[in-house]
This record gives structure tokens, C-alpha cells and sequence, in this order.
């Protein structure tokens, strides 16, 4: 907790309250927690668990929504009424570090990052939909009880392309925003040999090896091999006795009866959801025999136009030492960050050391060799993402960190790991080290709530320390640095809020084209933005009145046939499952050319109007380039009179161009002035939402809960 300045921010208020993190969820999705432990009672002996999620609950009442699993509330855990257990003990360990609070001994020894922050927890089952469930439940609970929400994640894989087009990857850039932040562990992989890299000319072969250590636990082995979506490579797989199985060629799949009772798949067939080409090798034995000696798969160019650049990942390995398969040839240390967190808003986490040794119920022990204090974690996985993005984001503590230790797992760890308290257990990896951040969110959020998720990675990367031992920043094992809670708070401080972005007072000015610039594709509305600045916001205003009214009809786009109730709109203007809230959005833009416009005809103001707000959501991407710093594409909001919007808006609220990308949803609001009262009071008007663009590259708008309030006075 010193190391990473979270005391500092202890000692800080908000509001009058100490920043522990109070009125903030932190998620955990994860093994399980131990819910009796009192690290996670508050000084009442009150449960600060909301809810356990038990998803593999064979029987029991699941969530509102769902279909499996068992859901308990904090009141059946208060009344030891839960059935959920952690047999792992990883999840409680990291609830712990992200947010115990220590009362489990008097005094408090081993306290989290945010003691005071609230938990809802998710048990997964272990496969993808479940873990995409988890997030939605969570998500969903958080926005119901109205709190901002970070969700840890202390896991991951190799199974895919490494540059955020998994489905979990897809899932954390759209259920990221104002309030709801994700944290994943970088990974474990950073000293073995899971990752085989290389270029491949035309017409030119490339074997790859791989061995399994005898005896091995393995009974099937997972490669997945990924290149560029304009190249050919066909592939062949070798085994231990010289045997060749292929070749496959790209867009085949074939499986073949090997030796020793294995089954070898190449599947070479496309993969949904990502151009680029994709290999997947399965090497399979019956159940309970195992895998063993040294394999190859051979790589031919067959048409070669884009580099021939390759990559490969051991799904299922853990590197040599561990049991496991690794790569003796080809060996490329890099890319070794596991999915999901190589997501474009994914917050990832390395590790590096700052224990080496800890007290146990056997005494004292220590690493051997012990680690040098304050240098990176050698088990820490590396970066950059395969699309090249800088991951991991930053470093925290993950060597030998003491934190709780589930009843119910007393049988996985070494009494060298129980602390002689017997209820905490020091452990390593980068699974402890998303939590420091996760906690560290928190805190952020308890300051500033509806903090965005991109400005918050933003902020700690810009607030992290760098030393002799990081070095010059970003680099592909640190990051940006050594986190810093304390210097992340206050910047979370400072930072506008997400949920009073204001319009500008008037439009930019535009400036003509400087340069040709190259046509794109249009963004389709199913598609998922990825935003990359944020729009700065003055101080908001509350407006005063005593009789308020909403005066727009189906602001969420979920009424009518086509979600358009109550809307008048050019034929362009789509909807869209990317919302905010609920199911749809408005998509307008997005393509050459756009002249789209979205309204509201005929609202009938009364009379004695004192105040108005229009407030809605938006996320705005844009396919231009930020260093040609000029308007391009506009998206402008104004009143208008009856009919369709041409001509000057008697009330202007200003314009977004494509320089005011937003990072994801944010939250925009107007505030009409009193001359702009004159113009509606007891006059029918018209609301509008106009998107332009230019015939080059496409920018485009999601629109969401659309509210005008109106109010009168006494």
C-alpha cells in the first residue's frame, strides 16, 4: 500500500468523506470469494459483498435474466445462507488486494487498496458466454443501484489473434464507459516460450518445433498461428516420429488418425470477426493418456504479397519448467500479453517486485533466488499487442503479496504461503497485480464517479513513476511506469466528470481541405467504435424550477417496430445495437457524403417557461486524421421551426466535428439561455440532430436517451 501511495490517498476526503473507496462497486470475476472471511465484513460485522453470482451452481435461483447458476444476496450472506465456496482461493486472494479491509485481525494487518469499497462477485464457469454474462449481470446491477463500477479481471489466454478482436476483447470496448472501467492481468508468460514468431518469403517452408516434457499433463495441445489477411500459407504438422500430416491450405480444415492414438486437426477455414488469416493445430489423445515428445508444424509460403509476417501461440502451454508444451525454435519473447488484455479499453496490468520475502505459519520465507526489489517481475508477460498497441499499460506490486486466504482452499497452498494469522496467503503474478489498479480505480471513482474508462487509462498512465528500473516509457515489459494511486486520484480529480460534457457555445470554424486524403469504407452502425481523445467540459449548472417536464418521445430508441417512435428522420439514419443504455442507439454518419438529420417535430412548449436542458449521449468516431487538425465532418444539435432542418436553427446548441472524438460514450447537455426561452415559450419548435460529412473519410455519431426537460415556474 506505501509503495504505490494508496495511504496517501486515505488521508484525503471527498466530500467530507475519506477516498477508501465508499459508494463504489468493485467487480470481481474470478474463482469465487470467500464470503465469511472478515476482511469483507464492515466494522458492523455486515457483509460488504452485494451480491455472489455462483455460476457453477448446479441448482439454485440464478440472476434475473439467466438461467443457471445461484445468486446470493447480501442479506442471505448475512445470514450464512450462501452456498458459494472458493476451493481455488485466487479469487478471495484478489478481492482481498483490490479491497479488503482487514478487520479479519484486530489490528487491522493486511488491508486492501479500497477497504471501503463495496464487491459483487461472480464465481464463472470457466468458458467465454459465461464469462460475457458475468459482465453484463455486473454492468446491469451497477447501473440499477446507480454506483460506478470497476471490474477486475485475473485471467487470461492465447487462444486468438492478440489484437482486440476476440469476442471478450469486443465485449470490454463496448461495455467500457463513464463509470464502468475493466482491469486484466497482463499474464503469466513473460519467461517462456509460448510465442514463435517469423517472415515467410514466396515459395519458402519454415518448421517450427515443440516439445513436450515427459511426463507431461497433457492429453491436448493448442497452436494458434496468425498471419495477414493478403497472404496464402499452408501448413503441416510432424510427428515425433518423422510422420507428415497435410499440408492444409488456407480456407481448408482436415483432421488426421496419427500415431499413439492422436487425433491432429489443421483448420485453416476463416475466422469470424477477424480479416486476417488464422491456423489453429490440435494435437489430441484419449482421456488419460498424455502428450510427449518433440512436434513441429511446417509453414509454406504458398502466395506471399504482404511480408509473409507470422505469429504463434501455444494456447495450452506454460513454458518450459512448467509441465507443459513450449517452442524450441522460432522463439519470439514478445506479444506474450493474454487475451482479453490486448482490448483496445482493457486497463492491463504487469508486475514487478517489491517483496521477496514474507512471515508464514513455518517461519519466514523467501524467494530463491530472491528477486532484485523494484525491477519488473520476471514471469510478467510482455507486450506490444499483434496489431502493435501498447499493452501492458502499466506495473503494480504482484510478488509475494499478502491477502486473504479462503477457508475453503486450505488444501491448494504450502503452509510456507499461510501467514501465521491463518486467514492471509502471499502469492504472485500478475493476477495480483490488476487488483492494486482495480482498488486504485476505485478510489479514481469515488472522486469523480462517472470518470470514463478511457480517460481513466489515460491518467494512469500519465501519473505512473518511472525509475532506473523502467527505464524510458512506454516499453513492452513495464508499460508506462509503477503505478501511483495518489497521483492518479488527484488527476482523477481534475478530470472532467463524463456526465457534463457541455456542447460548444457556437460551431468551429472550418477549414478547406489542406491535402487529398485516401476513401475508406463506411463504418457499419453494428460496429464498434474506437474512439482515441477526449472532449473537454466547463462546469455545469443546475438549473432551477419547480414543475419540470420531459419533451422528447422515446429518447432511448426502443419503442416502434423500428425503434424510431416518435422520430422524423432522412433515410440513412440507422439504429443500432451499440447503446448506452438498453438495446439501440441512433447511428447518423458514417459514411461519404452523409447529409443525415434526426428530430423531433412539433413540440409544444408551454408558456411561463423558466428553464430548459436538453442532455443526451453520444460517441463519436472518426476515420480522419487528428494531425491534419481540421473540420471535416460536423454533427450539430438546434431548434428549429416546424419542418425539416434547412436554413440557420433559431437556437444553435453547437456543433462536434471530427477534431472531438469522445473516447467512448459521453454525456452532453445544453442549457437553454433566456433568449433562447423567448424562442420557445408557447411555441411549437422542432428538435434536430444533423450529421455531415465529407465525400473522403467517414465520421460517424451514436445517439442515445435523448431527454429535453422543460420547466415552468410556481
Amino acid at each position: 500500500i506505501p509503495e504505490i501511495r494508496a495511504d496517501q490517498v486515505w488521508a484525503t476526503t471527498h466530500n467530507g468523506i475519506p477516498v477508501k473507496g465508499r459508494g463504489v462497486i468493485v467487480a470481481i470475476v474470478d474463482s469465487g470469494i470467500d464470503w465469511q472471511h472478515g476482511d469483507f465484513k464492515d466494522a458492523q460485522g455486515h457483509s460488504r459483498i452485494l451480491e455472489i453470482w455462483d455460476q457453477t451452481a448446479q441448482r439454485g435461483t440464478p440472476p434475473a435474466g439467466y438461467d443457471y447458476g445461484n445468486l446470493c444476496t447480501r442479506s442471505q450472506i448475512d445470514q450464512a445462507q450462501c452456498t458459494e465456496t472458493d476451493t481455488e482461493g485466487h479469487g478471495t486472494h484478489v478481492a482481498g488486494i483490490a479491497a479488503g479491509n482487514g478487520l479479519s485481525t484486530n489490528p487491522a494487518r493486511y488491508v486492501g487498496v479500497a477497504p471501503e469499497a463495496d464487491l459483487l462477485v461472480v464465481k464463472d464457469s470457466g468458458r467465454d458466454a459465461g464469462i460475457l454474462d458475468a459482465w453484463n449481470y455486473i454492468v446491469s446491477r451497477a447501473r440499477a443501484l446507480g454506483r460506478p463500477v470497476v471490474i477486475n479481471n485475473s485471467f487470461g489466454s492465447h487462444g486468438g489473434a492478440h489484437d482486440g478482436t476476440a469476442a471478450l476483447e469486443k465485449a470490454i470496448d463496448q461495455l467500457s464507459g463513464n463509470g464502468v472501467i475493466f482491469v486484466v492481468a497482463a499474464g503469466n508468460e513473460g519467461n517462456d516460450p509460448i510465442h514463435a514468431a517469423g517472415t515467410l518469403r514466396p515459395g519458402e517452408t519454415a518448421n517450427i518445433t515443440y516439445t513436450f516434457p515427459e511426463p507431461s499433463p497433457l492429453n491436448v495441445s493448442e497452436a494458434d498461428i496468425w498471419y495477414n489477411q493478403a497472404d496464402a500459407i499452408s501448413t503441416s504438422v510432424i510427428a515425433p516420429g518423422g510422420q507428415t500430416f497435410g499440408p492444409v491450405h488456407k480456407g481448408e480444415i482436415q483432421e488426421f488418425s496419427g500415431p499413439d492414438n492422436t487425433t491432429i486437426t489443421i483448420d485453416a477455414s476463416p475466422w469470424a470477426g477477424n480479416p486476417d488469416n488464422w491456423i489453429w493445430i490440435q494435437i489430441q489423445k484419449p482421456e488419460g493418456q498424455q502428450l510427449s515428445g518433440n512436434w513441429a508444424f511446417v509453414l509454406h509460403g504458398d502466395n506471399i504479397t504482404a511480408g509473409g509476417r507470422w505469429d504463434a501461440w501455444l494456447a495450452t502451454g506454460q513454458g518450459a519448467g512448467s509441465g507443459t508444451e513450449y517452442f524450441t525454435t522460432n522463439v519470439d519473447p514478445h506479444m506474450t500479453v493474454g487475451e482479453p488484455g490486448t482490448a483496445h479499453k482493457a486497463i492491463t496490468v504487469a508486475s514487478y517486485t517489491t517483496k521477496a520475502c514474507w512471515p508464514s505459519v513455518e517461519g519466514d520465507r523467501c524467494f530463491d533466488p530472491e528477486p532484485t526489489l523494484g525491477a519488473i517481475s520476471d514471469f510478467s508477460s510482455i507486450g506490444p499487442t499483434r496489431d502493435g498497441r501498447e499493452k501492458p499499460d502499466l506495473a503494480a506490486p504482484g510478488e509475494a503479496i499478502t491477502a486473504a486466504f479462503s477457508r475453503d482452499a486450505r488444501s491448494e497452498f504450502s503452509p510456507a504461503r499461510v501467514d501465521p494469522d491463518n486467514v492471509h496467503l502471499s502469492i504472485q503474478g500478475t493476477s495480483m497485480a490488476a487488483p492494486h489498479v482495480a482498488g486504485t480505480i476505485a478510489l479514481m471513482l469515488q472522486v469523480n464517479p462517472a470518470l470514463n474508462a478511457m480517460a481513466a487509462l489515460n491518467i494512469l498512465r500519465q501519473t505512473a513513476r518511472t525509475d532506473g528500473f523502467t527505464g524510458s516509457v512506454w516499453n513492452a515489459n513495464w508499460g508506462t511506469g509503477k503505478l501511483d494511486a495518489k497521483a492518479a486520484v488527484d488527476a482523477a480529480r481534475a478530470a472532467p466528470t463524463g456526465t457534463r460534457v457541455y456542447l460548444p457555445a457556437v460551431a468551429r470554424n472550418y477549414a478547406p481541405a489542406a491535402q487529398p486524403r485516401p476513401t475508406a469504407t463506411p463504418t457499419p452502425p453494428s460496429a464498434m467504435p474506437t474512439p482515441t481523445a477526449t472532449l473537454p467540459a466547463p462546469t455545469p449548472t443546475t438549473p432551477p424550477g419547480e414543475i419540470c417536464e420531459e419533451y422528447v418521445v422515446n429518447g432511448s430508441f426502443e419503442e416502434g417496430g423500428d425503434g424510431f417512435a416518435g422520430w422524423t428522420l432522412s433515410e440513412n439514419v440507422q439504429l443500432s445495437s451499440y447503446a448506452y443504455d438498453g438495446s439501440f442507439s441512433a447511428w447518423l454518419g458514417g459514411y461519404n457524403d452523409a447529409e443525415d438529420w434526426l428530430g423531433q417535430e412539433g413540440i409544444q412548449f408551454p408558456a411561463g417557461v423558466t428553464t430548459a436542458r436538453l442532455t443526451f449521449f453520444a460517441d463519436l468516431t472518426s476515420d480522419e486524421d487528428p494531425a491534419i487538425n481540421v473540420a471535416y465532418d460536423d454533427f450539430c444539435v438546434g431548434i428549429w421551426p416546424i419542418g425539416t432542418p434547412s436554413g440557420n436553427a433559431l437556437i444553435s446548441m453547437g456543433c462536434l466535428t471530427n477534431l472531438d472524438v469522445t473516447n467512448g460514450w459521453a454525456a452532453f447537455s445544453y442549457d437553454f439561455t433566456p433568449q433562447d426561452l423567448v424562442l420557445i415559450n408557447n411555441q411549437i419548435r422542432s428538435l434536430w440532430f444533423r450529421a455531415t460529412t465529407d465525400n473522403k473519410l467517414p465520421t460517424s455519431v451514436y445517439l442515445d436517451q435523448v431527454s429535453l426537460e422543460v420547466c415552468t415556474g410556481e
